[in-house]
């Protein structure tokens, strides 16, 4: 197609134009399919007095009954709201309207509904359009009826429910033709003649691009995350911390650090402002970037006396030295490419957090190993300690003391530094991989009663440390006998040592503080029984009355049904919150671009291990067996974490894999597909645009 593109096409050869016109064919049906879905949205407006504070939460059943999966949650002030909902009208069944989640009174004043066609402007050439997406449609009492234990008034005021009746009262839409809205399409001649224009405009712009050299390929690719970075900077500066997942615990976190410097011990009144209702505190961890973040940002925080735009400027920094680092060298580029892969990445750099950090460290550090040029390769194979040597274990030994799911990460690169410059052979590989995946089951599945009273999890301990043991020493053996690779084998072992080193001073004054780590547990469960919410302490769990999604495994909950059932569905909700779902897991996307970025994220993948396997043929296949093989470590330990623990499907859990994905990119980006991959990333960011442009930010900072 690029030879077409490029040459002149014989004039009277038909053929020669059949390339362009099916570019364009493709680029005005995309358009159209998107201008579609977004004329296909309403807009629930609702006017309520609360007598407490809590929360209004509206469901969708498109098909597949109400679940948390389709769900728009919003907060609610003591005395007067307003609160607008924005929802697709595509494959709708079904509303159910939550007006508050506890048994305080409300009263509805006003329920409005509207569509939200995106050519409104042309709604006077189309007649058939049923309501201008200007007007507003009053919604009568009526049409809601009352569910499960909820008592309703028809009150003066407007529709009133009774207090103290039930602690989550609900409506339900009777019929969603009461709406008055159509999920068809009101104005099919506009959007036709848009789409047309704007495939031909599209289609001349991509067939420019694909005529490119690969210089001009990697110039949207560096300069889309500058982009990203005005939308990050707009959310940060507006977004509501409570819209945040757990933003004001971490927020608290920080704002110790502001005051102390070193960390507390867990059960140290300093904590409670940080603390949480589930009676956790952050500063119980390890994790490194409060302090690091404190002590950056302490000069933004007193300068406009604002701790939390102070710490979201931090998570901007972040994502701003990804940038500049971006522009460094052409094979950083295309490993930092990753970043366009999904809008939920730019989401977590948006707030404050402990993910954006590690995730920083884990994605800097691979740039070092798959780079052969860098100072830690090059250190590896001979050369002097230097100063990109330092920079790759200081990022590794941080990464030691961040959070925990980002650990894999560490013997990831390990291996893949063993494979390339000591010939790891596959068997040993495979067997390593083997044990680091059974010991990280066995440490989820020895919380669990009935399978630890089986002796299953001792039994993994014991085959997966073999397997890990057995064959490393096997491996410094055979490196000790080979003058060739020993000195190679050292300095990996010295880099191990150092990245120890760098975290050594974290884990000994935690230690110090907390004891060991059977005292330190013993002390978190009396911390937590004294400070967490009713249903979230140890003893209510014990005795199955706790939240209903914690310690799953413990109460006879299948690891199936956690994955699949109604309500837990962690499968889906995890992959979708893996590439676009905001706030607390609420504000959802249309499906459709759950299903483009998954492809694209897979064929990302695809074409990277495939540059890698060209890179590099004698290691491409254990390469690429170190990536799948911890991406399916990383994945497992997501999975269990929600059986064992607590349900938490959140696809920022499975952010190390990124880091996995942008070593093999680095490493093979000579012998990558440049257009191919340009086209993944660059659709992928423009998808990822649209959701945080029409969905993100608009539900986020409508409060």
């Amino acid at each position: 197609m690029t030879q077409v593109f490029r040459s002149a096409a014989p004039v009277g050869d038909r053929k020669s134009h059949w390339p362009q016109i099916a570019l364009w064919l493709l680029s005005t049906l995309a358009i159209w399919a998107a201008l579609s879905l977004l004329g296909q949205r309403a807009e629930l407006s609702v006017d309520l007095e609360a007598t407490a504070k809590g929360y209004v939460q509206l469901y969708l059943d498109t098909g597949r009954g109400y679940s948390e999966q389709e769900t728009t949650r919003l907060p609610l002030s003591k005395g007067t709201n307003h609160v607008s909902f924005v929802f697709s009208l595509e494959h709708l069944r079904g509303l159910r309207l939550d007006p508050i989640d506890s048994d305080a009174g409300v009263v509805m004043t006003r329920i409005a509904v509207r569509s939200r066609a995106t050519l409104a402007a042309w709604r006077k050439l189309s007649p058939q359009a049923r309501i201008p997406s200007s007007e507003w449609r009053e919604l009568s009492p009526e049409v809601w009826k009352p569910l499960r234990e909820t008592v309703v008034e028809w009150a003066d005021a407007g529709l009133a429910i009774v207090p103290g009746k039930t602690m989550d009262p609900g409506l339900e839409l009777i019929s969603t033709e009461t709406l008055g809205l159509s999920a068809d399409d009101p104005y099919p001649i506009e959007r036709v003649f848009v789409a047309v224009m704007l495939g031909w405009i599209l289609a001349a712009l991509l067939r420019r691009w694909l005529s490119a050299g690969d210089e001009t390929l990697l110039k949207p690719v560096v300069v889309a995350p500058w982009v990203v970075a005005v939308l990050i900077l707009a959310m940060a500066q507006s977004a509501y911390i409570h819209h945040q997942p757990d933003e004001r615990s971490h927020l608290g976190a920080f704002q110790y650090y502001l005051e102390h410097p070193l960390p507390p011990a867990v059960d140290d009144p300093a904590t409670i402002p940080s603390t949480s209702m589930w009676g956790h505190s952050y500063l119980e961890e390890l994790d490194v970037v409060y302090a690091i973040a404190a002590r950056i940002a302490a000069p933004l925080a007193s300068v406009w006396s604002d701790d939390l735009f102070a710490a979201r400027m931090f998570q901007l920094g972040l994502w701003l030295l990804l940038c500049v680092t971006a522009l460094r060298k052409r094979r950083w580029a295309w490993g930092l490419s990753v970043l366009l892969l999904s809008p939920q990445i730019w989401y977590v750099f948006s707030y404050f957090n402990a993910d954006a950090f590690p995730l920083t460290l884990a994605l800097l550090a691979v740039l070092f190993v798959g780079d052969e040029e860098s100072g830690l390769r090059r250190y590896l194979a001979g050369d002097k300690f230097g100063a990109g040597a330092l920079a790759a274990i200081v990022c590794l030994g941080l990464l030691l003391v961040s959070k925990r799911n980002y650990m894999a990460v560490f013997p990831a690169i390990v291996l893949w530094l063993a494979v390339l410059h000591l010939d790891l052979r596959m068997r040993d590989l495979l067997a390593i991989l083997f044990g680091l995946l059974a010991l990280g089951m066995a440490f989820f599945l020895v919380q669990v009663p009935a399978i630890s009273a089986t002796g299953m999890p001792k039994g993994m301990i014991v085959v997966g440390g073999l397997a890990a043991i057995i064959p490393t020493l096997s491996f410094t053996w055979i490196c000790s006998k080979d003058p060739s690779k020993r000195k190679i084998f050292l300095r990996l072992v010295a880099m191990v040592l150092l990245c120890l080193a760098v975290a050594a001073p974290r884990l000994a004054w935690d230690v110090w503080k907390n004891g060991t780590p059977a005292e330190k547990s013993a002390k978190l469960e009396t911390t937590v029984e004294a400070r967490a919410r009713a249903d979230f302490k140890p003893s209510a769990i014990a005795v199955g009355e706790g939240y209903e999604g914690l310690a799953l495994a413990a109460h006879g909950v299948s690891l199936k049904d956690v994955m699949f059932a109604p309500k837990k569905e962690w499968l889906s909700r995890t992959l979708c919150s893996a590439f676009g779902v905001y706030g607390y897991m609420i504000y959802y996307a249309p499906e459709w671009t759950y299903w483009a970025l998954g492809l694209l994220f897979l064929m990302f993948l695809a074409l990277s291990l495939a540059a890698v396997r060209r890179a590099h043929p004698a290691q491409g296949m254990r390469l690429m067996a170190i990536v799948l093989g911890v991406s399916l470590l990383v994945f497992t330990q997501s999975l269990l974490l929600s059986w064992v623990y607590a349900l938490e499907p959140q696809g920022r859990y499975l952010f190390p894999i990124l880091a996995l994905l942008a070593m093999a990119a680095c490493a093979g980006a000579e012998r990558l597909s440049h257009r191919r991959v340009a086209a993944v990333v660059l659709t992928a960011a423009a998808i990822g645009v649209g959701s945080f442009l029409w969905f993100a930010m608009p539900l986020v900072l409508m409060h």
